[in-house]
């Protein structure tokens, strides 16, 4: 393999037609200069510059490699330029994971923020369920992935770390038997049907033994649906209930349309995780993103704040906890 190097100290002498002007402009000793050329040439198995009356010009084989690696210079002209421009988030790729797939609300904030400061960084999101999440990872077909991703701690070759945990509130719609001036107690609200996605461990085990335990009549979750927007939908027409983060209960739009309570002592926040694949390094973007998610759920109240690594050093520089292998 020809370093680059020495095919600019080619092309440096075949602009300057001779060695010396050539080692002043690379600020080279000739001698240097000319045993990287012949090194070049012993390489190739080729003679590309031959010397005249007139001074040094390029064989037939010499216009031949000048043609081609002007080509190679610019590509890697480009290269560097491209890579300055994703280090600086003028453009680049990059693929998030949300799991369970209703919880891609957790960076719809962020993702309008991180879009409206980098406009060049493509974005693809992946809303999916967690072992889904899990498969994608491992394959490589994601960067990292946010949610409720304990169930992958124990995978090995995925990491996964805490970023904070969040409250969460029952609601149901205007108008349902439950909307008094009390809050209703779990057996009340596990009278109804409950619709939403398949809940995150321990949240899953938790409302299938709530269910039995008050003699529910709906195993819980009964309606599973992934979308918030449908669930939303379904709460609003019928007599199911739901979950939700309680920030979006603050919402004036949200409180007009349905009755919402903090959840009881017995049913604990949920926590909010980041997962990536062990060793994965990651960029500028992937840390700028998650920090705006930190920081949005910073001034909702979120709690147990965390950071990804290689966080900047503008914000905090404490490493996100790493979960206990199962």
């Amino acid at each position: 393999m020809i370093e680059l190097r020495k095919i600019r100290h080619v092309m440096e002498v075949a602009r300057h037609s001779g060695f010396a002007r050539a080692a002043e402009a690379l600020h080279l000793t000739q001698s240097a200069l000319t045993k990287s050329v012949q090194s070049v040439e012993q390489h190739l198995g080729l003679t590309l510059l031959e010397r005249g009356p007139r001074g040094v010009r390029l064989t037939a084989d010499g216009e031949w490699f000048v043609e081609r690696a002007a080509r190679v210079l610019a590509e890697v002209e480009q290269i560097e330029v491209g890579g300055q421009a994703a280090r600086d988030l003028r453009q680049g790729n990059l693929r998030i994971g949300a799991a369970p797939a209703a919880l891609d609300t957790l960076l719809r904030g962020p993702l309008v923020s991180f879009v409206r400061q980098y406009p060049g960084v493509r974005l693809a999101i992946t809303a999916n369920t967690v072992e889904q999440i899990g498969v994608l990872l491992m394959r490589g077909e994601l960067d990292f992935a946010v949610g409720a991703l304990e169930s992958l701690s124990g995978e090995q070759g995925i990491e996964v770390k805490q970023l904070y945990t969040a409250p969460v509130s029952m609601f149901v719609r205007r108008g349902h038997p439950l909307d008094t001036g009390s809050t209703p107690s779990l057996k009340e609200m596990f009278r109804y049907p409950m619709v939403g996605p398949t809940p995150p461990e321990p949240h899953h085990q938790l409302f299938r033994r709530l269910a039995i335990e008050l003699g529910s009549p709906f195993r819980q979750p009964h309606i599973i649906v992934s979308s918030f927007a449908v669930t939303q939908k379904l709460i609003e027409q019928t007599d199911c209930f739901s979950f939700v983060f309680e920030e979006r209960t603050d919402s004036t739009v949200f409180a007009s349309r349905f009755r919402s309570w903090p959840s009881p002592a017995n049913v604990p926040p949920l926590a909010i995780d980041v997962a990536w694949r062990s060793g994965w390094q990651p960029p500028r973007a992937a840390i700028e993103i998650i920090g705006m998610m930190q920081e949005a759920k910073a001034s909702k109240g979120a709690t147990n704040k965390e950071v990804p690594p290689g966080k900047p050093a503008e914000r905090s520089t404490r490493r996100l906890r790493r979960r206990p292998k199962k």
